[in-house]
């Protein structure tokens, strides 16, 4: 699956390599996605989690918030509180959002976690949030 940048037209398969392509003057928003085209029968269309003429599923993973497409193997979740998807199972299941600190800590580690400033040196408890661009999907 690929995308249509919002800012300048062009189709491309996530936010990094529209940027790093350097397509436009502008950096591209992914949430501002609205046009996709499938990699099966490559009919544009309305981002969504299915084609709407093949039905295929475009991506293991799709937010329909943050547009985000992701065929890794690794659990995705979208996090209402940092409005943004990480990596993990969910809140509740592996994670939990720390309304203190606004961050989404491991569950083994909230009781434990530093709040504030310090919580975010600690990148591999809280920080790894997977929307800084669209996965081909």
């Amino acid at each position: 699956t690929t995308v249509v940048a919002p800012c300048c037209g062009a189709l491309v398969c996530c936010r990094r390599c529209h940027d790093a392509a350097r397509l436009c003057p502008m950096v591209m928003d992914a949430r501002a996605v609205t046009v996709m085209r499938c990699s099966e029968c490559h009919l544009d269309q309305p981002v969504a989690e299915y084609c709407a003429n093949c039905y295929v599923k475009v991506a293991n993973y799709y937010c329909d918030v943050c547009k985000l497409f992701d065929d890794s193997d690794s659990p995705t979740y979208h996090c209402p509180y940092c409005n943004i998807c990480r990596r993990g199972f969910g809140l509740g299941v592996d994670h939990m959002h720390c309304m203190e600190c606004n961050l989404c800590v491991g569950l083994d580690y909230i009781n434990d976690h530093p709040c504030g400033p310090a919580a975010r040196a600690q990148a591999g408890l809280v920080d790894d949030p997977v929307t800084d661009g669209l996965s081909d999907g």
